[in-house]
């Protein structure tokens, strides 16, 4: 005997349709939520360097009022 011993089960040959139209749902929601993360991220990274941008403005502004005075 080369098997397993103990009751044998049969796994069907396909599974059931209602487990496929779950598993490509759960799939499309799997990829809606990687484009969201990825858009967040974008917008994560504009922002940091929009604040970059802000401070180096900001720091300019000074300078130029340092001057004038």
């Amino acid at each position: 005997m080369s098997g397993p011993r103990g009751r044998r089960t049969q796994e069907p040959s396909q599974p059931p349709v209602p487990l496929e139209a779950e598993n490509a749902a759960l799939r499309k929601k799997v990829r809606e939520l990687e484009e969201e993360r990825e858009i967040l991220r974008k917008a994560a990274k504009l922002f940091r360097r929009g604040d970059a941008l802000v401070n180096r403005l900001q720091s300019l502004s000074r300078i130029s009022s340092a001057v004038t005075a």
